[in-house]
């Protein structure tokens, strides 16, 4: 008898698709009937997952992006030319220059790390 003495592979965390609709049946379902006692564990044992994940997004820093966009003059559905500025200011001027607007976005990121080798 061979015995495997590595680690398990962690189960794959749940997506939250499937954490939404197995609340769903816990809400709806009276303790004990049908469904509900198995979806109540799944959410349940969901929760490390979910306290990692929020753990990770706590620890990204946000910051601001800024760009400015003409209006498109073909008829399109799309802004026009795209021009990234750095301070809100910058956007607003370039957006009164090309007769478009401005626009902000958060983007949320991990700290700077350093290369040491090529990532290809």
């Amino acid at each position: 008898m061979i015995i495997d003495d590595r680690d398990p592979e962690p189960p794959e965390p749940p997506t939250l698709d499937e954490l939404e609709a197995a609340h769903r049946v816990w809400l709806k379902t009276p303790d004990g009937v049908g469904d509900g006692p198995q979806a109540a564990s799944f959410v349940l044992d969901s929760l490390p997952f979910l306290f990692a994940e929020l753990r990770r997004w706590r620890g990204l820093e946000a910051t601001q992006e800024y760009r400015s966009y003409a209006p498109c003059t073909d008829g399109c559905d799309h802004p026009g030319a795209v021009m990234p500025s750095p301070t809100p200011e910058q956007a607003l001027r370039m957006a009164e220059h090309l007769g478009g607007q401005a626009q902000v976005r958060t983007v949320y990121a991990t700290e700077w790390a350093e290369i040491n080798e090529p990532p290809f």
